[in-house]
């Protein structure tokens, strides 16, 4: 068999190549071809000579779903402003509302609308905190720069945006920038003498294997030869079906935990508070239990909480609260109320499922116990890059006798080891329920900082025994979207539920 110094789909390729400078991304649609194959082929033409390619390289600047949303309806600040500025003082929640504001753009538009200038926060005659105009009144270029950022990125017209106006916009999240590739390409003066001539050597080339060459038994005729195949050519990517990004990191989470001997446990998402908050002496005038930071649930709005098995268990948590019970502690020292146990919340942690696990391990008397949980939890955030009002927590405890504080930090150094991190490092820190407590740490080389990815402990008796437990019970948690942050190096927490195929295809955890 011959070596032909080109093959059909170069001379194709080749003949779409004009003299002149042109996109070689352009080309290659017209000709029908997948981009990677097209430029392959056109890295084996130029180096018989054949054309010429040159890469250039540009910044792209991309709108995030935040920077739409501002786009289309004004910057947070702005809204703010207008809204105050017909009457030029305004309650805060008044003006909120007049602004049409979501919660999450509260906190953003009071800090743009102070820092530009245009607000303060002043006291009305009655003494309630209002927002006031900071200046006699504002541009209306001022106000509307932000939204003319958006409008020129939207609109890829980023040329003569000043350095610091794209930083701005990049630092608020509100547009996304990525290096784009550019070749062009064009044929030399050698180009059209080598057509001419692959054209001659390839008249009698058969280069696939078709119905009609088979009919009529091509391969048969004096002088024909099939094309050379080289298994090393470049070939189409090809994405197959994967898990999202985040389903395959849960899995991978609970497989390392089933790998150490764990039994994975669940609870509801409907919660009493008397296992989200008072079984984990959380005393109940706590800042956590408030609207702005817990969901309740309007209907069914309690649960019974007194019920045969566990009317005991409810009378020892309201003495831990009240005095201490029998645990030696003090306890909170304030008259605990059944009513605010009673409380329906959407869970804010997945303890609950662990306190209700402690309750069937006492009643079931069989230990040691090695259970964890992975599941939703919700609080009342503002969402932003680093912060979801429902997510995933991961945690777990274990119940021995003989085990240890010293035992419970072993073991998650094997597990944080075991999902790649290397430098960890356990500090002391305070929990309300375990004591001694710690905050396990890692190591960022790309940030130079330590994160903290979780909290552990030992749980403090006034948790473990109003339930029945009496033994020693090692306990952990953390955010498992955090966590996932932290190792494949993600600057916004909203990226693990966007529908974003480039990020899903190319993420190396959706297996």
């Amino acid at each position: 068999m011959s070596n032909f110094a080109l093959t059909w789909q170069q001379v194709k390729i080749l003949e779409k190549i004009p003299s002149t400078p042109q996109s070689a991304r352009a080309i290659g649609e017209d000709a029908g071809i997948d981009y990677s194959t097209f430029m392959s082929a056109l890295s084996a033409l130029s180096e018989q000579g054949l054309v010429e390619v040159s890469k250039t390289e540009r910044q792209v600047y991309e709108l995030t779903s935040e920077g739409k949303t501002y786009l289309d309806k004004g910057t947070p600040e702005r809204r703010l402003y207008t809204a105050v500025s017909k009457s030029g003082e305004a309650g805060m929640e008044a003006a909120y509302s007049a602004a049409g504001l979501a919660d999450s753009e509260k906190s953003v538009a009071l800090q743009w609308a102070k820092k530009n200038g245009w607000l303060k926060i002043g006291k009305s005659e009655s003494g309630l905190p209002v927002f006031q105009l900071a200046a006699a009144s504002v541009d209306e270029t001022a106000l509307s720069k932000t939204e003319k950022l958006l409008d020129s990125i939207s609109k890829g017209a980023c040329e003569n945006i000043a350095v610091a106006d794209l930083s701005l916009v990049l630092s608020r999240k509100l547009a996304t920038e990525k290096t784009e590739k550019e070749f062009s390409v064009n044929a030399t003066s050698a180009a059209p003498k080598a057509i001419e001539l692959a054209k001659k050597q390839l008249a009698n080339v058969i280069s696939a294997v078709t119905p009609e060459s088979i009919r009529t038994k091509a391969w048969k005729k004096p002088g024909a030869e099939f094309e050379k195949y080289d298994p090393l050519a470049a070939s189409p990517v090809q994405y197959i079906g994967k898990k999202q990004p985040l389903r395959s990191f849960i899995d991978e989470i609970r497989q390392i935990f089933l790998e150490m001997g764990f039994t994975e446990i669940k609870g509801p998402i409907v919660e009493a508070a008397l296992w989200n908050f008072d079984a984990l002496y959380v005393p109940q005038d706590h800042p956590g239990r408030e609207l702005q930071d817990t969901f309740y649930i309007k209907n069914p709005g309690k649960s019974v909480i007194d019920a045969n098995e566990d009317r005991q268990r409810v009378e020892n948590v309201k003495n831990v609260h009240q005095d201490g019970g029998d645990t030696g502690s003090t306890g909170w020292g304030y008259s605990w109320d059944k009513e605010v146990a009673q409380k329906n919340v959407l869970r804010t942690h997945t303890t609950a499922a662990t306190c209700r696990h402690l309750v069937k391990a006492a009643s079931e008397g069989r230990f040691p116990v090695k259970v964890f949980c992975i599941d939703r939890v919700y609080r009342n955030e503002a969402i932003d890059y680093k912060h979801l009002a429902e997510f995933h927590q991961v945690e777990g405890i274990i119940i021995d006798d003989n085990c240890t504080f010293q035992d419970l930090i072993g073991m998650l150094r094997i597990f944080y080891q075991k999902l790649g991190f290397t430098d960890i490092r356990i500090t002391p820190s305070f929990f309300p329920y375990t004591e001694p407590s710690a905050q396990v740490e890692v190591y960022d080389p790309a940030r130079k900082e330590w994160l903290e990815l979780g909290g552990c402990g030992m749980f403090r008796p006034e948790v473990t025994r109003p339930l029945g437990i009496t033994g020693n019970v090692a306990a952990w948690g953390q955010g498992l979207e955090r966590l996932m942050m932290s190792r494949e190096k993600l600057s916004d927490i909203r990226t693990l539920y966007r529908n974003d195929l480039d990020w899903i295809r190319k993420e190396r955890k959706s297996q």
